[in-house]
């Protein structure tokens, strides 16, 4: 306590108190007033930038963020997180998140896209065409073609030749 102060209580006298030197706020918006031995000293809100009185968001619209990014809560970032719905892709365009379904998915990206389903082809039959020539037949076995010769000819597909056979 200074002397001045111990005498103006010993007379009696009412002591003044200084009053609060951030009231009101001379630190201008976005900032924050702290006093700090009797002088009020101004700093920016987190997150908000340049200096006191002139402290500022870093955006208040897209226009001001990079192409690939957008302003959120007055910050520029990345619109994507939560703009997709499940198996899709995100990129950004003009500050926009874009959604498309990945590959092997198909339906709409926002909403959310599905497992394309594989069209499984019915096997085929492999004696269509028959490859076992003329004189021959041809019969499935295990999903390939079995070649014998027609009876009364022999040799071996696709050279069966024809064999008179004479009772006895």
């Amino acid at each position: 306590m200074s002397w001045l102060r111990a005498l103006d209580i010993l007379d009696g006298d009412p002591v003044e108190e200084a009053g609060d030197p951030c009231d009101p706020n001379p630190c201008g918006p976005y900032s924050i007033a702290e006093e700090v031995s009797g002088y009020c000293q101004c700093k920016c809100q987190p997150g908000y930038f340049s200096a006191p009185p002139t402290c500022r968001p870093q955006c208040l619209s897209h226009s001001e963020c990079p192409l690939n990014q957008a302003c959120i809560d007055k910050r520029c970032g990345d619109p994507c997180p939560g703009a997709c719905g499940d198996n899709a892709d995100c990129r950004v365009k003009n500050h926009s998140p874009i959604c498309s379904c990945k590959r092997g998915y198909h339906g709409n990206g926002v909403r959310g896209c599905e497992l394309t389903p594989v069209a499984v082809e019915a096997p085929k039959n492999p004696c269509r065409p028959s490859p076992c020539g003329p004189y021959s037949e041809c019969q499935e076995r295990d999903y390939a073609a079995a070649c014998t010769c027609l009876p009364t000819y022999l040799g071996s597909p696709p050279n069966c030749r024809y064999v008179n056979i004479k009772p006895v």
